[in-house]
Order: structure tokens, then C-alpha cells, then sequence
């Protein structure tokens, strides 16, 4: 991801990136990816100002949205998730395209943020089915065993 995000930003600077992003934007990826569990929304403004700055973090926008997707189930948590998304979106309205910057958005955060939630919101579904299965089973076994009895 690192890489990646390196080439976005040199492509971003149209190969003439300034001298701190050779050391300093890599970092930045690097502290994002590692505090992302810990505190998922602040990871993801970090993110969402770190591509605000640079112009680039598409690849870390799309890996943080998703990630924060999965983790934040709390109504207060998803609330400050779109706030956040939000503020990003209105920061940068004023300096370019609305269409465009929409567009970027709905891509780049809100379809991620989305696809998370739809995945863990699936796998907690798949683990209640699990166990209310295994429940099942073991309460069948009883009555079997109850009947031979």
C-alpha cells in the first residue's frame, strides 16, 4: 500500500514530488495503517486530510473507508463517520470541481464505507446463524437422547 501510495503521490506532482514526501508521506501511511484498529474514525480523517493535502491517498482512502466500514457499529460512531466525510467534502468543495469531487467521494468513501458495513454487518448475521444452529443441534440430540431414554 505504501508503494502505491508513493506512486499516486509522485504521479500527483507530475514526477516532481517535494522533498518531504520521499520520507515523511510513507510514514504517514505507515502510522495510518498501524493506529486503524485502535481508533477507526480518527484513522479515517486522517486519511481523508492526508489525501485533502496531497492530492493523492486514493489507495489508503479506499483501504481506511472500508476498514472503518467494518468497525464502527454504533449509530454514534457512523454518525461521526459521515460528519467527517462531510466536513472533508465541504473543505474541499470551494478549490475544484463539485462534480468531479462528488463523484471522488462517492468512490473513494462512501462505496467503501458501504461495502464494510455490509460485510461484517454479513458475517455477524453468519455467526448468529452459526450458533443458533449448533443450539439447535445439541437441543435435537437431547430430545433423541430423552427418547430413547
Amino acid at each position: 500500500m505504501v508503494a502505491a501510495e508513493l506512486a499516486l503521490l509522485v504521479g500527483a506532482y507530475r514526477g516532481d514530488p517535494p522533498p518531504w514526501a520521499a520520507v515523511a508521506y510513507p510514514a504517514a501511511v505507515i502510522a495510518l495503517i498501524a493506529v486503524q484498529r485502535r481508533v477507526p474514525v480518527q484513522a479515517f480523517a486522517a486519511a481523508l486530510g492526508l489525501a485533502t493535502l496531497t492530492g493523492a491517498g486514493f489507495v489508503l482512502l479506499l483501504w481506511a473507508s472500508y476498514q472503518t466500514g467494518r468497525v464502527v457499529v454504533s449509530r454514534r460512531g457512523a454518525g461521526a463517520v459521515i460528519a467527517v466525510a462531510l466536513v472533508s467534502l465541504a473543505v474541499r468543495l470551494p478549490g475544484g470541481h463539485p462534480g468531479s469531487l462528488i463523484a471522488s467521494h462517492l468512490v473513494f468513501v462512501a462505496l467503501p464505507l458501504l461495502a464494510g458495513r455490509y460485510v461484517a454487518q454479513h458475517e455477524r448475521l453468519v455467526t448468529a446463524l452459526e450458533a443458533g444452529n449448533r443450539r439447535l443441534r445439541r437441543e435435537r440430540e437431547l430430545l433423541a437422547e430423552r427418547e430413547r431414554l
